[in-house]
Formats: structure tokens, C-alpha cells, sequence
């Protein structure tokens, strides 16, 4: 009896096991629940092995022309560590084209825009710091408006829109020439919170001088001249640091490569997914990178270029194409051309592929910066310390890989009134009649409803007693797609108003203190005695080492005349008033500059028995 309970046990069991799993294979396959591309995509990804793709061998090798070159040999059989899960959860949303993740808490403040270019004014600050006396170039009023938060005036925009500009007008005092001038500020607005923010999928290639420049200090900050105080790392150590913290920031679903250059570029990395790549072991090569050869920033950026081959067709709402391209301008090569490197960038621009050019120390050629910048979706920054190579690379990351707007133009739809200068864009010469050519935007950090950088200001001159103003301004989102607005600027409001924008007013005083700097040097390397052939002018340069190539900065003494002595007395002056009317403490750090200045020029008036 026992036996028989037992076989209609089992018969049950059977029955309810395998008739189930039979019915299953029988059914339509539309009618079981599928799993989600994308997941499925990323467990595919974490059940891969990582592994180590470095095809160079960091060691240099010595040539028959006994000059140090890479050996390119591939890694062999590559050590391999089991993926992690990648983290989710974000839900995704589009505006023109460009992809939101939404996430909870959602906080009201929205991100900005600052123009793209050179990004900083560090060049200028630091060669007056170690008494040398600036480029001319190296002070741009986009640089140094990017050291500074904004109140754009934004009152109203439209949600629709990703670029929602701001108009102030505001009458103000010359004091310097003795006369008002009237100054339009353009806030550079967007409708995207700070807490929604997300940068697309990237397809990143770090292209990195190992050229024997790059084996000097960063505080070497001109080559014909003594070495200053200050971190002893080479600039080779702490550009490599600063990539990889730079590649936390990346996820599994980016890609990355890296491409190196001295004489010639070779592929250190090709580009792969991080997700499947050992970035750990990767991490390890880049910093067992040394230095050698000349400097052939062409080759680099082709073999660059050459990484995106098969990535140039992404869809770009979906991928960012971007070089990072690290150098310290030193080329020593007789043949080097120098508008090679700006026509390579400008046609990858044209094709979707944009550059972040990172110049490292202060002898970052700043001629060629300034046509560079210009190119679309192009920025530039100089580094000066590894604090700020972090923040450049690190803390900055997402935004400056991320531009936003494009082709960028004003059209100023005014009578009686005509543009006089434009501050604040690449474009500022090429701005004329009336037409504001601005180019790209790239997001940029707010505080307390001020932006970083969030101005372009326009001075103008009027030429009836009434008239009014309509502008118009036209972009192109990632998409390509154009978008226009038109604003009426109701002159009344602002002219006869008793109160002036924080933000335009701080704008237009950093204005006058660049127009005072830039007359200073401009002055200062005109004199006869600042003639590089001088007898008196090669003493005061101790520890010039040897001729210096077409690319490379001379180094001149920082001198102040006795005008610009009482001119910097006179505009410290105001700076502090100014200080206390804004409220903006970091305006002492041009204070502090313009102390420096006014030492100098005390000395200088001693010497001459002043």
C-alpha cells in the first residue's frame, strides 16, 4: 500500500513539474516578457572580463639615432579582473536633442552657459606673479569674466527653449575717460536644472605630449628664464595624475583611448568600453609614461582624429565625440606648421568631433589659442598647478566636455542705436554693425541665481534722441536644429531706472581694469628699451640658456612706468569701493594683483631716483 502511495506521489509531481516547462517552450515567444535592451546591454557588460588593452610598452627604447622612442608592442596576454555591476536607476528625458537624467530630490536652480574659448586668464596672472611682464594675448575679457559669477538679469523664459537670453541696459561712468558710456549685458540663461543635468554618452581620446619639454617643472614658467618656487613635480607627473582622476568620471558606457606625441604619435589605448576595460591596470601605464623627443602637435592630433574613425556616425543624441589635448606648445621641429593643428580641429568640428585644449604652465603659445578657440565646440585652459589641473580636468569635467549651443549670433535690430565693441566671445573683432558672433556655449555652474561667466556685454552709442531696441537672437541645439527669440529692450525702464544690475555693472568694471591692463603692457612692450636685442634688457633676464624657436615665448622683465604706477593707485581705489558696493570678495584677488603692479612701479621710481 505504502509502494502505491509513493507512485502517485510521484506521477503528481511529474504532472505539475514538466507540463508547466512543456506548455513554456510550446508558447509564442511574443507573449514572454522581455528583457529591456538596454538592461540586457549592461548585464552583458558586467558579466564580461575587464580587460587590460595597453599596446604600448611604457618603457622608452634607445633608436639606431640613438633619440628615445616608444617601442609600440602590443601587451600580450592581459591580466583580467571580473566586472562589477554598473549602477542605474536614472530616468532620461530630452531637451533639443540633448539627453536629461532626472533624479530625485529636484532642485530648483538651473545650470547656465559661459562662452566657449579660453576658459581663464591664469597665463596673465602668473606670469605678474614671477615678474615677467604678460603677452598681450593672454588677457581676454571672456578669461576673465569666467573667474566671476554674474546676475544676468533673467526674469522670464520660455521652459521649451534650452537657451533663453537675458537683456540689461545701464548708463555708466568711465571714470578713467571721464565719460558715461551705455553697455548692454546678454545673460546666458538656460531652462535646465543643475540636479537634471546629465552629459551624453562619451567617445573620449586623451591625446598626451611626452615630448622632452613636458620632463620640466610647472613652475618653470618661461624657458629662458630661472626656475620659480613651487611644486617640483614635472609637468608630465601631474598631467598624468590629473587624467586618471579624470577617468572616475567616466562610465561603463563611455569609451576611451589615448594617443601620444613628441617627433611622431603613436596608440597607447585604443579606444574600447570602460565598462569592459581595466582601468585600474590602464591607470598604471599612464603613469609609468616618461618624456622624450621633440613636439609634433600635428601628429598627435591626426593619430587622435584617426581613433574616431568608426565612431564619426554616432547618433549624437545619444554620443559626445571629444579630444582632451594636453601640451606645453614647446615644438622644436624646423618644419612644424603651425596652422596645421587649427585646420585639423576645425574640420573635426564640422564633422561632430570637438577639442578641449589644455595648455600646461604659462608658455602655452597664446596667438594660436586665441584662432583656436574660435573653433566650434572647441575650449581652452591653462593649467598652472596641480591645483589647477584638478580642477580643470576633474571638478570641471562634465561641463567642459558638454557643449550646448551652437553658431551662436545676435542680431542688435535697433534704430538709433550702434554697437561700438563687444565683450566677452572669441568673436569680439569679428563683431561689427549689427551682428554679435558668439559661437558655443557650454554649461556652466550657478550660485545663488548667479552664473559663472554668464555675460557678453555690448557697448553702445546712440545715435538719435529715441529710438528702441529689438534683438534677436538665432542658435543651432546638438541637434543642428535652428532656434530663434526676439526680445523688445524697453529702454525707459533701464535708463531712467536708480538702480543698475549687479551683474553688468561688476561686468563692465571688469571691462575698464582689462582695458587699464592691456594699455599697460601694450605700452610697456612697445618701449625701445624692451628691445629683446638690448644690452640692458638681457641683463635684467638671468639665466637665458639658449635661442629660443619660433613658438616659444621671450621672457621680458615685468616693468611699471610711473603713468601706470598713478593709474593702478587710482583704480585700486575704485576696485575697493566697488568691492563693498557688490559684495564680492574674490574682486581682491585683482587688488592683490594691482598691489603687486604698484610695488613694482614704486621700485622702479626709487631706481630712477623718483
Amino acid at each position: 500500500m505504502s509502494r502505491i502511495l509513493l507512485l502517485v506521489i510521484a506521477v503528481i509531481v511529474a504532472v505539475l513539474f514538466f507540463v508547466p516547462l512543456w506548455a513554456f517552450s510550446d508558447r509564442n515567444l511574443e507573449d514572454v516578457p522581455q528583457i529591456p535592451e538596454e538592461i540586457a546591454k549592461e548585464d552583458t557588460l558586467a558579466a564580461e572580463e575587464k580587460i587590460d588593452d595597453w599596446v604600448l610598452n611604457p618603457e622608452p627604447i634607445e633608436s639606431e639615432s640613438s633619440n628615445k622612442k616608444f617601442n609600440p608592442q602590443a601587451v600580450g596576454s592581459a591580466s583580467r579582473v571580473k566586472a562589477g555591476n554598473p549602477q542605474s536607476g536614472i530616468v532620461s528625458y530630452t531637451i533639443d536633442g540633448m539627453s536629461v537624467a532626472q533624479s530625485a530630490p529636484h532642485q530648483e536652480n538651473t545650470i547656465g552657459y559661459s562662452v566657449g574659448g579660453a576658459k581663464d586668464i591664469g597665463n596673465f596672472r602668473d606670469n605678474i606673479e614671477n615678474n615677467y611682464l604678460p603677452q598681450l594675448s593672454s588677457i581676454t575679457y571672456e578669461g576673465l569674466f569666467y573667474d566671476y559669477y554674474f546676475d544676468t538679469g533673467q526674469e522670464e523664459s520660455s521652459a521649451e527653449e534650452m537657451f533663453s537670453p537675458s537683456y540689461s541696459l545701464a548708463s555708466i561712468s568711465n571714470t578713467r575717460r571721464n565719460e558715461n558710456e551705455l553697455w548692454l549685458s546678454v545673460g546666458l540663461n538656460s531652462n535646465i536644472k543643475e540636479s537634471d543635468f546629465s552629459r551624453k554618452k562619451l567617445n573620449l581620446v586623451v591625446v598626451l605630449d611626452v615630448s622632452g619639454s613636458m620632463d620640466s617643472s610647472i613652475r618653470d614658467y618661461y624657458y629662458d628664464g630661472e626656475p620659480q618656487e613651487g611644486d617640483d613635480r614635472t609637468k608630465l607627473e601631474l598631467a598624468c595624475e590629473t587624467i586618471c582622476s579624470m577617468l572616475e568620471h567616466l562610465n561603463p558606457e563611455d569609451r576611451f583611448g589615448m594617443v601620444l606625441f613628441e617627433n611622431q604619435a603613436y596608440l597607447a589605448k585604443p579606444m574600447n568600453l570602460v565598462g569592459k576595460t581595466d582601468m585600474k591596470k590602464i591607470k598604471q601605464h599612464i603613469m609609468e609614461l616618461q618624456t622624450m623627443g621633440g613636439t609634433n602637435m600635428e601628429a598627435g592630433m591626426l593619430e587622435g582624429t584617426k581613433q574616431f574613425d568608426t565612431y564619426l556616425q554616432s547618433d549624437k543624441s545619444e554620443y559626445e565625440n571629444r579630444i582632451i589635448f594636453l601640451t606645453d606648445a614647446m615644438p622644436n621641429l624646423d618644419q612644424t606648421d603651425k596652422y596645421g593643428l587649427w585646420g585639423i580641429l576645425k574640420e573635426n568640428s564640422e564633422k561632430g568631433l570637438y577639442s578641449t585644449l589644455i595648455g600646461v604652465g604659462v608658455d602655452f603659445q597664446t596667438d594660436l589659442v586665441e584662432s583656436i578657440s574660435k573653433v566650434e565646440g572647441a575650449n581652452y585652459y591653462s593649467v598652472h598647478s596641480a591645483a589647477d589641473f584638478k580642477k580643470r580636468l576633474d571638478e570641471e569635467f562634465e561641463f567642459m566636455v558638454t557643449p550646448l549651443v551652437f553658431n551662436l549670433n545676435l542680431v542688435l535690430d535697433a534704430e538709433g542705436y550702434e554697437i561700438v565693441r563687444v565683450c566677452g566671445t572669441p568673436y569680439s573683432a569679428e563683431s561689427s554693425g549689427e551682428i554679435l558672433k558668439v559661437g558655443t556655449l557650454f554649461p556652466s555652474a550657478s550660485e545663488d541665481g548667479e552664473v559663472r561667466g554668464g555675460i557678453i556685454l555690448v557697448q553702445l552709442r546712440r545715435t538719435k534722441q529715441e529710438g528702441t531696441i529689438n534683438l534677436i537672437a538665432g542658435y543651432d541645439d546638438r541637434q543642428g536644429k535652428h532656434h530663434s527669440s526676439r526680445k523688445k529692450v524697453d529702454m525707459r525702464k533701464y535708463l531712467l531706472s536708480s538702480t543698475i544690475n549687479s551683474g553688468i555693472k561688476k561686468g563692465v568694471l571688469l571691462v575698464h581694469y582689462a582695458d587699464l591692463l592691456k594699455e599697460w603692457v601694450s605700452e610697456m612692450r612697445g618701449m625701445p628699451a624692451a628691445s629683446e636685442d638690448d644690452w640692458q634688457f638681457q641683463q635684467k633676464v638671468p639665466g637665458r640658456r639658449r635661442d629660443l624657436n619660433e613658438w616659444e615665448q621671450t621672457s621680458m622683465p615685468l616693468e611699471v612706468s610711473a603713468k601706470y604706477r598713478e593709474e593702478f593707485i587710482k583704480f585700486k581705489d575704485m576696485l575697493n569701493h566697488e568691492i563693498k558696493v557688490l559684495g564680492d570678495e574674490k574682486l581682491k584677488q585683482e587688488v592683490k594683483l594691482l598691489d603687486k603692479l604698484i610695488t613694482v612701479g614704486n621700485r622702479e621710481k626709487i631706481e630712477n631716483g623718483g
